[in-house]
């Protein structure tokens, strides 16, 4: 007996807006920690990327093995 097939869903705005606004926090975070160069913002920025990581992974590859709780209907 095979699996369930895990179908492709498409990216909506609020996945390509989300993963819009991670990006430019982590570049602005990059930014930061090159100007105020210290290890507690190097602890934040580590702990930040691995947020970040883990929000891009949420969104590129579990979300969209998962049907939307919200289907449009009425």
């Amino acid at each position: 007996m095979e699996g369930p097939v895990a179908t492709q869903q498409p990216r909506d705005y609020r996945d390509w807006l989300v993963m819009t606004l991670v990006t430019v926090a982590w570049g602005v975070a990059t930014v930061f920690l090159f100007q105020h160069a210290t290890e507690m913002n190097f602890a934040t920025w580590a702990a930040f990327s691995g947020t970040t990581t883990g929000v891009y992974h949420w969104l590129c590859v579990k979300d969209q093995k998962m049907p939307d709780a919200y289907q449009g209907g009425p």
